[in-house]
């Protein structure tokens, strides 16, 4: 099985995890043999890649978070974000529900041996909002498991990762989805949504202060050229360093209206070259340990043009991983086994829909 963007996703294809939506319903069946009409939909509903069968490997992926936790986490974030906006409804008594199953959440990552290899794609809904949220939250409790964070710490990591932009909820939607670059006054506008999303949680939730400061935060930069305060260093909380840093990343690998999404490579590589200016350098060294840009089954092209599939990470050298060669000069061979680590001259190029031989 491997993960493969939408984008290359071909006719004939064979789905290897079922697809669901936001309501836990089954949209497309495992093992389904795709039709352009079924990917158009697939394109429709907002998944930015799919998990395919892949003749080399029979290696199932786990999913890290189960479905019905994200489901539950999506539906009751939702709720409560009519709540605020409303102010309307027993927002305490759901708060409440939803801090239970932030628990569960943190036991199934720390519980789970590979952090960071099926957590973007956890939560793929036609709602860019929400699933953006929900995948901030995953990975920044993956990131605070790599920084030995207490449990009680990643769960007010969690809940403040989750509604991080819950502010947003106050910012016209035709701003939110523009396609074209935002004037300046609509920048201006854009931007106040950390404050107001502080302050209405100030205002309306019992959060504590900890948990609401992740909203404020999380576009604040390590140099100071953040907003909406000009924080610098350890002014800004540690959540809030954390959570800057996966939300850039998530926002990176995903569609947004106004440009299309980069691979998980390129956008880990934006976040290593934004320690010490940007972010703070010991969350980018987590980040890094975290964040695996090639998981098992990922087809790729290194660097002296030879193609194959990734059989395993080698542990802090995610992006060294052991290749099982497919493809030399175009022309299909016999596979066999090349550990990366062994030749430093040689890199991973780039992450292939399929390999280059036509036989």
């Amino acid at each position: 099985m491997r993960l493969v963007p939408i984008v290359s996703v071909k006719e004939g294809y064979i789905l290897g995890k079922s697809l669901y939506n936001e309501n836990g319903q089954l949209l497309i069946a495992k093992n389904t043999g795709l039709t352009q009409s079924m990917i158009s939909k697939i394109v429709s509903l907002g998944y930015n890649s799919v998990y395919i069968a892949s003749q080399y490997t029979e290696n199932e992926i786990d999913d890290i978070i189960k479905p019905k936790f994200v489901q539950k986490t999506m539906l009751l974030s939702k709720r409560i974000s009519g709540m605020i906006v409303s102010k309307k409804g027993n927002i305490h008594s759901s708060l409440g529900e939803l801090s239970d199953i932030v628990d569960e959440i943190i036991d199934e990552i720390l519980n789970s041996r590979e952090i960071f290899l099926n957590l973007l794609n956890v939560s793929s809904y036609d709602d860019y909002t929400y699933k953006h949220c929900l995948n901030v939250m995953f990975l920044s409790i993956s990131i605070g498991r790599t920084l030995g964070y207490t449990k009680g710490q990643l769960h007010d990591l969690a809940i403040g990762a989750l509604f991080h932009d819950i502010g947003k909820l106050f910012v016209p939607k035709d701003i939110l989805l523009k396609p074209s670059a935002l004037s300046n006054q609509e920048f201006e506008l854009m931007k106040s949504h950390s404050r107001k999303g502080f302050d209405f949680l100030k205002e309306y939730t019992d959060l504590s202060a900890i948990i609401r400061i992740v909203s404020l935060d999380h576009h604040e930069k390590w140099d100071g050229t953040g907003y909406p305060q000009g924080k610098k260093g350890d002014e800004i909380h540690p959540f809030g360093r954390i959570v800057a840093a996966c939300d850039v990343f998530e926002a990176l690998t995903a569609n947004r209206p106004y440009r299309k999404e980069i691979s998980l490579w390129e956008a880990r590589e934006y976040i290593l070259g934004g320690g010490g200016s940007f972010f703070d350098f010991q969350i980018v060294q987590a980040f890094a340990q975290t964040v695996n840009p090639f998981p098992v089954g990922s087809y790729v092209r290194l660097s002296d043009g030879r193609e194959g599939m990734v059989k395993s990470s080698n542990k802090n050298f995610y992006t060294r991983p052991v290749v099982e060669i497919h493809c030399e000069q175009g022309r299909k061979i016999d596979p066999y086994t090349f550990d990366m680590l062994d030749i430093n001259s040689i890199i991973v190029e780039d992450i292939i829909p399929d390999f280059s031989y036509t036989a």
